[in-house]
C-alpha cells in the first residue's frame, strides 16, 4: 500500500490509466480492510487518494461502475463499517472540492441495506452535497454523476428541507451557469420518491424558472430546459403530471389550450415549440409504461395536450419541428387510446382532423405533397410495432368522419401513384401503399360489421382492388405496389416494412370475409398464390418483409395461410418465395457489391425467418417446398457442432429445441412427401448447377442452412435403434424417417455426386486449370502457344550477346507501357473478346465444379459429424467416394486435396472401435494403400497396392484393432478393410501388421450375422490369396492363411459362383503351389458343407480334377 501511494503521481494521464490505479487502490483497501477492521490511517489516505483520481479522471459511468461493484462485493458488516469510516474521514476533511463526490456514493453504498440506506447517513451529509454542488460554485455535470447513487437515495423529507428551495433559487439567480449542474441533479433523482408538489408554480416556483429557458436564444438552454422538463413531468405526486402539461400546453398552444405560469410568454418560434414537443414526448412515453397509476384525470390531460398540440403543429416551418411534433403527437394519442379515453374529445378530435387533412386534400390530378405520407404515414411509423392495434383505431377514427370524401381522397391517391408508375418506376409508391392500406383497414372493419355492403367490390374502391389483385401475377406484370423499387424499399423504409406485408394479410382476410358471408364478387380472389409453377408477385413481397422486417410480420404470414384456401397453396408459395428473396440476398452480399450490404440478412431478421418457415413447414404440400422450409428454419444457424462452442449453452439449448420442433414436423407429414424425394433436393442444394444461372445460383449462407439441416435430421436418425423402435408409436415415425432419409437415401445420393464431381474434376487439364487461376478480363494464351511463339522467335535471331539482349528488353518494356496508356477497347480485336468471353464462361464452369466439390465435401462431414451412429452406419457407403477423391493426383483435384484429406479424417472419427485422437493416422494409411484406376463412367476405380516396409500410421491402426481384443461392427471393418488387404498383399510384410491375417480371420465370423461383412467375402478370400502367392504366407500361425481361407467359405451361407471365383481362378486352383493347395483343401471343407456343389458346379469339379494330376504330390495327394 505504501509503495503504492508513493507510486501515484496526480499529473494529467489517459481516463483509462486513472482507472487502472483506481481499480489499484481499491483492491488493497478491500484487502487491508479484510485483516484489519480498525482504525487506519493508510487506509485513509488511500480512500482519499482514490477518491481524488476518481474526479480528477473524470471517470465515466460504465468506469466508476466498476470500481463501485468492487465495493458492492464486500459481504462482511465490519469490513463494510470499516471503510465507510474510511471515506468518511474523507468528507470530514475541511477541503473536499476533488473528493466529496465518490466518497457520497462510497459511504451510501456501503450503508446501503434492503433497499434504502440508513437515515442517519443522509441527515449528515445533505447540507454538505447542497453546498459541494451549489454553493460559491457549481459543479460540473461529471463530476455530480460521482455521486449519482448518492443522489439516488434522497427522500421526499430530505429533498424538501435541504434541496428543492436552492433548486429554486439558483435557477432563478443564475439560470445560465446553474442549469447544467441542476438538471443533473434532477436527472438523477428517483421520480418515484420525490414529489414537487407545491414547488412548481408556488414556493420555490421552479417550473416557470425552466420553461423561460425554452425560450432563449441558446441552443444548449433550450436543450437542457426541454430535457428538465421531460423529467419534471415523471415525478410522483398529485398534480405535478397535469401542471407540467398544462403549462407546456399552454407554451405552444394558443390562449385557452393550457394554463401558463404568470411571466412565460408563449413560445412563438419552432425552435422554441420543439423542446416543448421533445417534453410532452418524454412524460407520455413515461405515462404508457405503466398508465394505469396516471391518475383519474388522465383523460383531461391527454385532451389538453392534445388540443394544444393539434393546434400548433400546423404551424412549423422547419423539418426538425415537425418531426418532433408528430411524434409528439402520436405518442398523446396513444395515450388517449390505451387509458380508455372518451371516444370523442376535442383535443383527440383535432388531431384525428390533423391527420386526415392530405386525404381531403387530395386531387384526381397534380401533385400530392410530402404531407400525406408525413402524418398518415408517420401514425403506423411511430406508434411502434407493440401498439400496432391502436394506430388502427385511430385509421378507422380517421375514415369513420366524411367517409366519402375520404375514400374519394384515397381514390385519387391510388390513382396518382398508378400513374405515376406509368411513367417511371425508379420510386417506390409508398403513398399508395399508405392509402391502400387505411382502405384495407376500413374495409375489413365494415365487411366484418353490420353494414348492409358487403361484398368487396362495394367496400374497397376498383382502382385498389385492381392494384391488390396485380399481386397474384408475375412480378413482371404486377401493379407499383409490388415492384423492384418497392421490394428494396423493404430494406431501408420503416413504413414498407411495417405495412407492405400488413396490407396483403389484411386483404387476404377481407376475402375470406367474403367468402364465408357468400358474398366474394367473382373479381375477388387470393394473391399469395402459386402462378405457373411459380410464387405471386404478392407472395415474393411478403418475403422481402420476412427478410427485412422485425418480428411483426409473423402475424401476417400466419394470417395469409390460416386465410387463405388450400388450392392458393399460400405455404408452398411463401416458403419458395423466401427461399429465392434469402439465396437473392446473400447472393449480392456474396459478390461484394456495396450497395449491397444493405440486403444482408440481421440476426433479428435470421430468427424472424426461422419461426416464419417453422409456420409454413407445417402446412406447405410439396416436397421441394417443405424442403426448402426446413432448410429456412436453420437459416444463420452453426452449420456443424465444430462451430458450436462447447461452453455455449443457450446455443447448444437453440439446437436442441430445434431437433424437437423438426421432429413433430417430420412425424406429422404425409404423401406425397418422402425421404427420397427430400434427399433429392437436399443433394441438389449441397452442390452447383452447371446450367444454374447466376441469380439463381445457391449461396453459400443457403448452403450452411442445408448443412445445419443436415446435421439436424443426422441427430434425430442417431436415435434410431432396430431392436426397440417401434414403427407404431408416434415419436418412432420422425425417427425411422430420418434414419430412413440420411443412411439410405442422402448417403448414397451424395456418394454418387461426389464421384461424378471428383471425374469432371480429373478431366480438367493442367491448361484449364491455369486459365481457372488467371486474371479474369485479360486474355490468357496457353504455355505451349508462347514457347512455341518463343522458339520461333529464337530460330530467326540468336542473341548471344548480353547488351543486346538488354536492349531488347528495354524496348520491350517501353511497348508495353505505350499499350498500357491506350484505351482499352481500341487495344483488344474482336476475335480477342470473343476468345475472352469464351474463357470467361469456361472459368465460371470450372469454378462451379471445385465449389460443388467442395460442397459436396462439406455436406458429407456434417451428415457423417451429426451423430455417431449415423456417421458410422453410412461409412460403407462414402468410404470409396471420400477416398477416391483424397487420392486423386489431378491438377484441378490438387487444389482441393486438404477438403478431401479432412473429410476422410472425419469419416474415420465415426469408426466407434477407435479413438478420434488416431482418426489422422487412418486416413493416412487409407490415402497409403489405395490409388485410382481408369475410371469407367461415373464409377471410379481403386487399387489396393501393397504398404511400403515401414507405415507408421498402418502400423498404429492395425495395433489398435488388435489392442481391442473383439471383432468390429459391420460399417467400421468396411470402412478399414482397405488397410487389412493391403498389409496382407505384396512380397514384404509391414512392419507392426503382423496381425493383420489374425484380424480378418476373426470377423469372419460375422459373415453369417452381419449383412455388410458378408458383401466382403470375395475381397477377403482374394486378400488371403494374394498372401499365399508369397513365400511370406509360411510365416504366420494362429491362423494360417490356409485357416483363414477356409474359415472365409465355411462361415456363412453357401458361397455364390461370384464368391467362389478367386478360388478357382489364377490365384486359387491354378495358381503357385500354396495357393493350389489352401485352395484345394478350402473347397474340401466346402463340399463337405455343401455336398451338391460338386454336381452342380463343373467348374468346382473341373478344378478338383485337374489338381488331382498335378506334379506335385502332395497337391494331388490333397485334391484326390
Amino acid at each position: 500500500a505504501q509503495e503504492a501511494l508513493a507510486a501515484l503521481t496526480f499529473k494529467p494521464g489517459s481516463k483509462p490509466s486513472l482507472q487502472r490505479i483506481a481499480r489499484l487502490l481499491s483492491n488493497v483497501i478491500i484487502d487491508r480492510t479484510a485483516v484489519n477492521t480498525e482504525n487506519d490511517e493508510v487506509v485513509n489516505k488511500l480512500a482519499r487518494k482514490l477518491c481524488r483520481v476518481l474526479t480528477r479522471g473524470l471517470a465515466s459511468k460504465a468506469g466508476f461502475d466498476k470500481i463501485m461493484d468492487l465495493y458492492n462485493g464486500v459481504d462482511d458488516s465490519e469490513q463494510k463499517k470499516a471503510i465507510s469510516a474510511a471515506f468518511e474521514t474523507v468528507l470530514d476533511k475541511d477541503n473536499i472540492v476533488e473528493t466529496w463526490a465518490p466518497a457520497l456514493s462510497f459511504v451510501t453504498l456501503l450503508n446501503f441495506s434492503e433497499g434504502s440506506v440508513e437515515p442517519s447517513i443522509l441527515a449528515k451529509y445533505i447540507d454538505l452535497f447542497t453546498k459541494s454542488c451549489m454553493g460559491k460554485s457549481f459543479a460540473p455535470p461529471e463530476e455530480i454523476l460521482l455521486a449519482e447513487f448518492f443522489i439516488a437515495q434522497i427522500t421526499a423529507d430530505h429533498f424538501k428541507s435541504s434541496v428543492v428551495s436552492t433548486l429554486g433559487l439558483k435557477l432563478k439567480a443564475n439560470p445560465e451557469t446553474s442549469f447544467d449542474t441542476i438538471n443533473t441533479i434532477v436527472q438523477a433523482l428517483d421520480n418515484s420518491k420525490i414529489s414537487f408538489e407545491g414547488e412548481l408554480t408556488e414556493g420555490s416556483k421552479i417550473l416557470p424558472s425552466v420553461l423561460k429557458q425554452l425560450a432563449s436564444s441558446k441552443k444548449n438552454l433550450r436543450a437542457l430546459a426541454s430535457s428538465m422538463l421531460g423529467k419534471l413531468g415523471t415525478f410522483c405526486g398529485e398534480g405535478t403530471l397535469e401542471a407540467v402539461v398544462s403549462s407546456l400546453s399552454g407554451a405552444i398552444g394558443k390562449k385557452g389550450t393550457g394554463s401558463l405560469p404568470a411571466g412565460v410568454l408563449l413560445l412563438a418560434t419552432s425552435e422554441h415549440r420543439l423542446g416543448a414537443y421533445s417534453s410532452l414526448t418524454t412524460i407520455v412515453q413515461d405515462c404508457l409504461k405503466n398508465i394505469d397509476v396516471c391518475g383519474d384525470n388522465f383523460g383531461e390531460v391527454t385532451d389538453k395536450a392534445l388540443n394544444a398540440i393539434a393546434a400548433s403543429i400546423s404551424r412549423e416551418t422547419t423539418s426538425d419541428a415537425k418531426e418532433v411534433g408528430i411524434k409528439c403527437l402520436v405518442s398523446w394519442m396513444i395515450a388517449h387510446k390505451k387509458s380508455g379515453g372518451a371516444a370523442s374529445s376535442t383535443g383527440y378530435d383535432l388531431s384525428v382532423d390533423y391527420l386526415s387533412q392530405p386525404i381531403l386534400d387530395a386531387k384526381p390530378t397534380g401533385s400530392l405533397g410530402s404531407d400525406f405520407r408525413f402524418r398518415l404515414g408517420g401514425l403506423f411509423k411511430l406508434v411502434g410495432s407493440d401498439n400496432y392495434t391502436l394506430a388502427e383505431s385511430i385509421a378507422l377514427n380517421i375514415m369513420e368522419k366524411e367517409t366519402k370524401k375520404k375514400k374519394l381522397g384515397l381514390q385519387n391517391v391510388v390513382d396518382n401513384c398508378v400513374k405515376k408508375h406509368g411513367n417511371s418506376n425508379l420510386v417506390a409508391q409508398i403513398d399508395g401503399l399508405v392509402a391502400i392500406h387505411l382502405l384495407l383497414i376500413y374495409s375489413n372493419a365494415k365487411i366484418g360489421g353490420g353494414s348492409s355492403d358487403k361484398t368487396v367490390m362495394s367496400i374497397l374502391p376498383a382502382n385498389a382492388l385492381k392494384v391488390l389483385q396485380s399481386g397474384s401475377k408475375i412480378i413482371e406484370k404486377s401493379s407499383f405496389l409490388f415492384t423492384s423499387t418497392m421490394f428494396d424499399a423493404c430494406a431501408e423504409d420503416f413504413i414498407v416494412q411495417e405495412l407492405l406485408h400488413r396490407a396483403i394479410g389484411l386483404y387476404t382476410k377481407l376475402v375470406a370475409k367474403a367468402r364465408d358471408s357468400d358474398h366474394a364478387a367473382a373479381e375477388c380472389h387470393g394473391i399469395v398464390c402459386m402462378k405457373n409453377e411459380t410464387f405471386s408477385a404478392a407472395s415474393y413481397a411478403v418475403a422481402c418483409c420476412v427478410s427485412h422486417s422485425p418480428s411483426t410480420v409473423e402475424a401476417s404470414v400466419k394470417s395469409i395461410v390460416l386465410y387463405s384456401p388450400t388450392v392458393e397453396k399460400a405455404s408452398d408459395a411463401l416458403a419458395s418465395a423466401i427461399f429465392y428473396r434469402v439465396n437473392e440476398l446473400s447472393n449480392q452480399l456474396t459478390e461484394g457489391d456495396a450497395k449491397s450490404i444493405n440486403f444482408g440478412v440481421s440476426a433479428e431478421n435470421s430468427i424472424t425467418i426461422q419461426n416464419v418457415a417453422t409456420n409454413l413447414a407445417k402446412s406447405v404440400t410439396d416436397t421441394e417446398f417443405w424442403t426448402k422450409a426446413l432448410v429456412l428454419m436453420h437459416y444463420g444457424l452453426p452449420s456443424t457442432d465444430d462451430e458450436i462452442e462447447q461452453d455455449d449453452e443457450e446455443e447448444c439449448e437453440e439446437e436442441t429445441g430445434l431437433e424437437e420442433i423438426c421432429s413433430e414436423i417430420i412425424s406429422k407429414v404425409g404423401e406425397p412427401i418422402s425421404p427420397s424425394g427430400i434427399s433429392n433436393f437436399i443433394t441438389k442444394f449441397s452442390c452447383i448447377q452447371e446450367d444454374d444461372a447466376a441469380s439463381l445460383r445457391l449461396s453459400q449462407a443457403v448452403h450452411s442452412s442445408t448443412l445445419s439441416l443436415i446435421s439436424t435430421l443426422g441427430k434425430i436418425a442417431g436415435q434410431y435403434d432396430e431392436e426397440i423402435i417401434d414403427p407404431e408409436e408416434e415419436e418412432s415415425k420422425s425417427i425411422i424417417f430420418a434414419h430412413s432419409l440420411c443412411v439410405k437415401e442422402l448417403s448414397i445420393k451424395l456418394s454418387t455426386n461426389l464421384n461424378t464431381t471428383v471425374k469432371t474434376a480429373n478431366d480438367l487439364s493442367s491448361e484449364d486449370v491455369k486459365l481457372y487461376l488467371s486474371a479474369p478480363g485479360i486474355l490468357f494464351v496457353p504455355a505451349s502457344k508462347e514457347s512455341g511463339v518463343g522458339s520461333e522467335k529464337k530460330a530467326k535471331k540468336k542473341r548471344n550477346n548480353e547488351d543486346e539482349e538488354w536492349e531488347m528488353q528495354v524496348r520491350k518494356e517501353i511497348a508495353q507501357k505505350k499499350a498500357q496508356g491506350k484505351s482499352g477497347p481500341s487495344s483488344v480485336s474482336a476475335e480477342d473478346k470473343k476468345k475472352i468471353s469464351e474463357q470467361t464462361a469456361q472459368r465460371i464452369r470450372i469454378k462451379n465444379v471445385l465449389e460443388s466439390l467442395s460442397r459436396t465435401l462439406n455436406s458429407i462431414q456434417a451428415l457423417c459429424l451429426s451423430d455417431i451412429e449415423v456417421g458410422n452406419a453410412v461409412l460403407p457407403t462414402f468410404s470409396s467416394s471420400v477416398t477416391s477423391a483424397a487420392i486423386s493426383n489431378s491438377e484441378a483435384m490438387k487444389m482441393k486435396s486438404d477438403e478431401c484429406l479432412s473429410t476422410l479424417r472425419k469419416l474415420s472419427t465415426c469408426v466407434y472401435e477407435i479413438e478420434e485422437d488416431f482418426a489422422d493416422d487412418v486416413a493416412n494409411a487409407l490415402v497409403a494403400c489405395q490409388i485410382n484406376l481408369i475410371q469407367e463412367d461415373s464409377m471410379l476405380q481403386i487399387k489396393i497396392v501393397p504398404l511400403p516396409p515401414k507405415c507408421e500410421s498402418a502400423a498404429i491402426v492395425l495395433s489398435e484393432i488388435e489392442d481391442y481384443g473383439d471383432t468390429l461392427c459391420g460399417s467400421s471393418f468396411c470402412f478399414l478393410f482397405p488397410l487389412i488387404r493391403a498389409a496382407l498383399t505384396g512380397p514384404r510384410t509391414c512392419q507392426g501388421c503382423e496381425a493383420a491375417l489374425q484380424i480378418l480371420d476373426r470377423h469372419t465370423e460375422l459373415l453369417s450375422s452381419d449383412t455388410v461383412i458378408s458383401t466382403l467375402r470375395k475381397d477377403m478370400a482374394s486378400s488371403v490369396l494374394a498372401l499365399l502367392c508369397h513365400d511370406r504366407s509360411i510365416a504366420f500361425k494362429d491362423p494360417t492363411a490356409t485357416e483363414a481361407l477356409v474359415n472365409i467359405y465355411t462361415n456363412g451361407k453357401k458361397p455364390s459362383p461370384t464368391e467362389l471365383a478367386p478360388l478357382l481362378g489364377e490365384t486359387g486352383a491354378l495358381g503357385g503351389k500354396n495357393s493350389r493347395l489352401a485352395s484345394i483343401t478350402a473347397l474340401a471343407a466346402i463340399v463337405v458343407e455343401h455336398p451338391r456343389m460338386m454336381k452342380t458346379n463343373p467348374v468346382v469339379e473341373n478344378r478338383i480334377l485337374v489338381n488331382c494330376f498335378a506334379k506335385d504330390n502332395v497337391i494331388k495327394s490333397e485334391a484326390r
